[in-house]
């Protein structure tokens, strides 16, 4: 019905994603592209679901390639997707960089903070940096909900911060503590 809209083409490939039948959005997101050029506003657009699409089909590579030709690389949504895929291939450490970064950005970003430290919960060894800021990110956070009364939200925090750092003491007195 609109052959030449954008959204049309967007909205379709979306559709057909949604039914994993890969081939017609491909075709839809070709035409897409075919329609923006790297100066318009709607090429970032374009290229964002190209590569949230190619990771949902498993083409990691292809993913960070569109990623990283797209204008504004620290943008949190360019950023997650690049942690997504590079986890995906087994690069935990740029994976963990990219979501430092995001985190930077937006503090709060609860989903974001949950998808870093997921790596770090089931590993046992390595990103020591990564463990102690994360950890230091809870233990204050932990401070403030105590300092509000809001116990049960500190237990959390507490909690969080030691299975990132288990050996922190001032983690297990904030801890240990709060329990007392």
């Amino acid at each position: 019905m609109f052959p030449d809209s954008l959204e049309v083409r967007l909205q379709a490939a979306e559709h057909y994603a949604l039914y994993e039948q890969w081939r017609q959005v491909i075709d839809n997101l070709d035409r897409a592209r075919a329609m923006v050029v790297p100066g318009d506003n709607r090429y970032r657009r374009v290229g964002l679901l190209d590569a949230e699409l190619a990771l949902r089909r498993g083409d990691n590579d292809y993913a960070l390639g569109i990623l990283e030709n797209l204008p504004d690389m620290d943008s949190p949504d360019i950023l997650y997707l690049m942690a997504v895929a590079y986890r995906n291939i087994g690069d935990e450490k740029s994976a963990q960089d990219r979501m430092r970064r995001l985190l930077r950005i937006d503090t709060e970003d609860e989903i974001a903070r949950m998808f870093r430290e997921e790596a770090l919960f089931l590993t046992a060894r390595g990103f020591d940096e990564d463990r102690a800021e994360a950890a230091a990110w809870h233990l204050e956070k932990g401070r403030r909900y105590e300092a509000d009364y809001y116990y049960q939200r500190a237990y959390a925090s507490y909690r969080r911060a030691r299975l990132l750092s288990k050996y922190d003491p001032d983690i297990w007195i904030a801890y240990t503590n709060l329990i007392s």
